[in-house]
């Protein structure tokens, strides 16, 4: 049997501000209180954890959270020079997204949140002449951006030379100020080639929204 086929449960995160993709890393501030329960006893390497985003719903009477079922596990990477979180504080982890999963199941055990998952593999087996009008296109989109809204669009934007194409991708559509359900969506996508076709058209969108109007800050993206 193999691993990715094996009923495997493990430490699962809920975030609805945030959501993770394959290939990269994020850093995020949790609650000491939510903290604790969900991720420690730390090991001294890296523990891995599901991270699944979650739809906040307004209810007449109640919030309702929707857990989507699409994630990414991830390592957590603990930082051995961090200052511990005090009672009632914030900590930050650090997130190293590996791949796609599919949630096949949820529970609770210890105060401790705990999914079953399989492992969804992307195609990555996108051409070159496929790659490189691609990346020339968010290239000329994210120099537009630049154009509008300043450094922070083209620093967002930069690529390593030892950045894969598919994780450049990945992390721009992380990183971009996208509302968490569209980032959702990009990742739900069955691939990062056509992530990236996504994106394109997000970028396009919001470039013509800004070229008519504007926005009030940099963060009244695409919603």
């Amino acid at each position: 049997m193999r691993w990715q086929d094996a009923q495997v449960w493990l430490p699962t995160l809920l975030f609805s501000d945030h959501v993770l993709f394959p290939q990269c890393v994020i850093k995020v501030r949790m609650d000491e209180a939510a903290y604790r329960p969900a991720l420690e006893p730390l090991h001294d390497d890296a523990m891995m954890v599901n991270v699944f985003w979650v739809a906040r719903v307004d209810r007449s009477d109640r919030e309702e959270i929707r857990v989507s079922p699409i994630g990414t596990i991830s390592k957590l990477i603990p930082s051995r020079t961090r200052e511990r979180a005090t009672p009632g504080g914030t900590e930050e982890i650090v997130l190293q997204g590996l791949f796609k999963v599919r949630c096949e199941g949820l529970r609770e055990t210890h105060r401790r949140l705990e999914s079953r998952f399989r492992i969804l593999k992307e195609n990555l087996n996108a051409s070159e002449d496929h790659w490189m009008p691609l990346l020339e296109e968010l290239k000329t989109w994210l120099q537009i951006l630049a154009f509008h809204l300043g450094p922070p669009a083209t620093l967002t934007g930069s690529r390593t030379r030892e950045e894969m194409p598919e994780v450049m991708i990945n992390r721009l559509c992380m990183e971009l100020p996208f509302p968490p359900a569209t980032k959702q969506d990009l990742l739900e996508l069955p691939d990062p080639y056509l992530r990236g076709r996504a994106l394109c058209r997000l970028l396009e969108k919001t470039v013509r929204e800004l070229a008519e109007e504007p926005p009030a800050s940099p963060d009244g993206w695409v919603q």
